[in-house]
């Protein structure tokens, strides 16, 4: 197959289009290796590791792609750190990165493309699953909650390839990143502190100027909260969270969103610039322009608007506005220049402003174009820009309002008492923030705590877990190699081998069965399997297991048992039975004797489990029962979480009965089960 041509851009930059062209060609390059992801790094920027290829007839598919030659793919210019930049183009974009982890590092990674001008962002995962994204899906309907466009991905020690399918009618920039999920949480909340650090600047500035405007009622007030206003929600459209927070159910809005916003605030802004510098007056034919101006990004907007219902091409409505964006600054700096020589000094603040917004829209209509690199100052400039110019304007605003004060004293003075009055407001305001935020952040660090807490005990209960495991496996291993080493055993040594074999796998499933059967003990009574349980050989079978398991100790059972029945789950009273000997086993010194017997009274019947341990202090007999209780002698001594009496309590509780505890310090416990009798039989 031959190699697909470049970029194919609409017809109002078709003249760009032999020159990207041969930039692009001169960007190809070999492929390299898979991007393996070590230990060391907890994120990588993928950008220049990616392989792209272009499909201007939009009818490739995933199954086509993969099996393309590796010359049909150009691979990354080593410097694009910021993204490839592909500008405007109906055609899919299809990117390809091979990726590994090393051993040891985590296998749960988000891959993310940092940039929100796509209106489908598609990934192929080795599987062959498809994980849609993109503005034209619905926010809920994104794979995570992130302002950009990310993807959970789980990542082996050998190569996988993962393909990502862009299309967009806005200008295609794709900067990849790979990043360990916990790192990316992390790095998500710093992320949107700094961004809403900017909004929260943006909405003082409103409802300062709009209070002002308020007070005073001077027009300019409220036309500059307007632009501030406007522009603030395109720039927060741009960023990626208005789709998550203020429109996530409509993403054929969200596409255009940012454009008609930035459209009316620029417009706004014009109309900003032509009151505050009396530019009527002062230069007739350049109120006029910037009035057309203002009236084009208004006409603008609503056409942007109308797409969501007639057909119309957004690209050239997008690439309308970038040129309009390149004049109207021009000539705003134009007035600011020719009023501040004229000795206004409240337009040398225009003046600042209107050449840092030019200088911003410049460098961004720039990259749009592919004719500057992306990078981070490129990505932001337009809203690093926006945001000196509202600020400057601000100033303005101030500086005209301390003219006029100057000029007018005693008419000002009602002025100045409502501005004192607005400031202690927003005072009070900020300590209302402060003191909601502290007490926040109390509760956040209460719950991180609690979360510490808990993984604590979940990698406790997993050592146990692991703990309790290799006991049986050792025992089975050792039995298995002493039925290898000898020659030729006699049916009575096998039948040996084999039955302590059988008490270790038993073993090993209860062990199974008490960690995967938790969740069933939150369940209602009746919803436990019952069944009829004859005391006697149920017993005799359960110590039995228990022997050939704890061969370090002497575990005797009463001889006499009673011929009664009980209505129980046998599964779950097998566990709580083998927690309490478990237990009895593991406080006690080797070589003692475990008793085990049996009591009734009324219509209960007991089973009762006696050792010669360490005890327990009557201080701790009522907290043994709490999940992760454990005595001051066990924590420091004996491996365990603290889950087994809390375990074998839920059961018993299940079964309509109750446990009694008899012990003292240094002198052993006896712990009995009491359980309905069903019926008796002598």
């Amino acid at each position: 197959m031959r190699r697909i041509n470049p970029h194919s851009f609409t017809p109002s930059f078709n003249w760009l289009r032999h020159l990207l062209a041969g930039l692009a060609l001169l960007l190809c390059s070999q492929f390299s290796s898979a991007v393996e992801l070590p230990n060391s790094d907890r994120s990588l920027n993928l950008s220049p590791y990616v392989h792209y290829l272009i499909d201007p007839s939009n009818k490739l598919e995933q199954n086509q792609i993969a099996q393309l030659p590796r010359n049909d793919w150009v691979a990354a210019a080593p410097d694009a750190a910021a993204g490839i930049n592909f500008g405007f183009t109906n055609a899919t974009i299809w990117l390809k990165v091979d990726l590994n982890k090393t051993v040891g590092s985590p296998a749960e990674w988000i891959l993310e493309i940092p940039y929100n001008g796509l209106d489908r962002a598609d990934l192929y995962t080795p599987e062959g699953k498809l994980i849609v994204n993109g503005s034209d899906i619905t926010a809920d309907s994104r794979p995570y909650h992130s302002r950009f466009y990310a993807f959970p991905i789980v990542l082996g020690d050998a190569p996988q390839t993962f393909y990502l399918k862009v299309q967009s009618t806005f200008p295609i920039t794709i900067p990849l990143r790979v990043t360990e999920r916990i790192e990316y949480n992390r790095s998500q909340f710093t992320d949107n502190l700094l961004q809403f650090i900017y909004y929260g600047g943006l909405l003082s500035l409103l409802f300062y100027n709009l209070v002002l405007y308020l007070i005073i009622r001077d027009k300019k007030y409220l036309i500059y909260s307007l632009f501030t206003a406007f522009t603030g929600l395109g720039i927060f459209a741009g960023n990626g969270y208005a789709q998550l927070y203020l429109w996530p159910y409509l993403p054929e809005w969200n596409e255009i969103s940012q454009t008609t916003l930035l459209s009316i605030g620029a417009s706004f802004a014009l109309m900003f610039t032509g009151r505050f510098l009396k530019t009527r007056d002062r230069l007739p034919i350049t109120h006029r322009l910037m009035t057309g101006l203002s009236y084009v990004y208004f006409v603008l907007a609503g056409l942007l608007i109308a797409t969501q219902w007639v057909p119309m091409p957004r690209p050239i409505l997008y690439q309308i506005m970038f040129l309009v964006s390149l004049v109207a600054p021009a000539v705003a700096l134009y007035a600011s220049i020719r009023v501040a020589n004229a000795g206004h000094n409240s337009a040398i603040y225009f003046l600042l402003s209107w050449g840092i917004f030019c200088l911003g829209t410049l460098v961004a209509a720039l990259r749009l174009l592919e004719f500057m690199p992306s990078n981070s100052f490129t990505l932001y400039a337009l809203q690093i820009s926006s945001g000196i110019e509202m600020l400057l304007f601000s100033f303005a605003l101030a500086y005209r309002f301390q003219f006029e004060r100057l000029q007018r004293e005693q008419a000002q003075s009602a002025v100045l008492a409502a501005k004192e009055e607005v400031i202690q407001t927003v005072r009070a305001s900020e300590e209302r923030l402060e003191r909601a935020v502290d007490e926040r952040t109390l509760k956040l660090q209460k719950l991180v705590l609690s979360e510490q807490h808990m993984r604590e005990q979940y990698v406790r209960f997993g050592a146990m877990i692991a703990h309790e495991f290799r006991n049986p496996l050792n025992i089975i291993s050792a039995q298995t190699s002493i039925l290898e080493m000898e020659d030729a055993p006699s049916a009575e040594k096998i039948n040996k081998r084999t039955g302590v074999i059988r008490s270790a796998v038993s073993r090993l499933v209860l062990l199974f069965d008490q960690w995967l059967e938790s969740d069933r003990l939150n369940m209602a009574v009746n919803e436990i399997n019952t069944t009829r349980i004859a005391i006697a050989p149920w017993l005799e079978e359960l110590v039995e297991t228990c022997r050939s398991y704890h061969a370090e100790h002497e575990i005797t059972l009463d001889r006499h048992l009673p011929q009664i029945y009980i209505e129980a789950d046998d599964h779950l009273l097998q566990i709580a039975l083998l927690n309490l000997i478990d237990n009895a086993c593991k406080y006690s010194p080797a070589g003692s004797v475990i008793e085990i017997r049996t009591e009734t009274e009324q219509n209960s019947i007991g089973i009762c489990i006696m050792d010669s341990g360490c005890g327990i202090p009557e201080d701790q007999l009522d907290a043994v029962f709490e999940p992760y209780a454990r005595g001051e002698h066990a924590q420091s001594t004996i491996k365990g979480v603290g889950l087994g009496l809390a375990f074998v309590n839920r059961i018993v509780q299940l079964h309509n009965g109750r446990i009694v505890i008899d012990s003292t310090p240094g002198m052993g416990t006896s712990i009995t089960l009491w359980l309905p009798i069903l019926s008796t039989n002598s």
